[in-house]
């Protein structure tokens, strides 16, 4: 598909708290099906079916499941604009968030294609009108954007490098067995094998 913008280098900012992002998007992915609540004899518009509207209309057939990226970006948008810490109130985001919420947003949206099947910003423009009062944050809109393909494979392979390397602290630490000693060793080799 043909988006009416290049695309951009991706922004590598969200790596330095990556533990926290991946605990979020962890969360997230749990999702697996469309909340939906609909009154028997009523017949809502599509602005009021939130991400059921991408079960029944066919937006883009190329992507896979785009009911479920639709219900999961929702519950990372909420984990994230919801969190309160110093310097950043409830209902806002930083520019960390942003970054790793168009990170995520591309690689769903890529799967295992090469090109992208619908523009980032055209996807969340549809999430936004089928989802109007959910979505209050403006500035994301100018946030989101096509990453690069090889910046894109670049952070998948720094992501999944992340991910390796809490799996084997995780089995260091709990090394009480044998068999947790052989899971340590499985996701070095694996590691060895996918980066060497």
């Amino acid at each position: 598909m043909i988006c009416s913008e290049d695309a951009k280098n991706g922004d590598y900012g969200f790596f330095e708290n990556i533990n926290y992002y991946m605990g979020k998007a962890e969360a997230a992915e749990k999702t697996n099906k469309v909340e939906i609540s609909i009154e028997l004899d009523y017949c809502p518009d599509d602005e009021e079916m939130g991400c059921y509207y991408f079960l029944i209309n066919d937006t883009s057939p190329k992507i896979q499941s785009a009911h479920i990226i639709c219900e999961q970006f929702k519950k990372i948008y909420n984990l994230l604009s919801n969190r309160t810490e110093q310097g950043k109130e409830a209902g806002t985001l930083q520019n960390n968030d942003y970054s790793f919420m168009n990170y995520w947003l591309n690689d769903k949206l890529r799967g295992n294609n090469t090109d992208l099947p619908m523009c980032v910003k055209e996807f969340y423009k549809t999430l936004k009108e089928i989802n109007v009062n959910y979505f209050k944050i403006t500035t994301l809109d100018d946030k989101l954007y096509n990453i690069k393909r090889h910046d894109l494979e670049n952070m998948r392979n720094l992501y999944d490098l992340y991910n390796i390397k809490d799996k084997i602290s995780g089995a260091i630490a709990n090394e009480n067995s044998l068999e947790e000693g052989s899971s340590c060793l499985w996701y070095t080799k694996e590691c060895y094998a996918k980066y060497r």
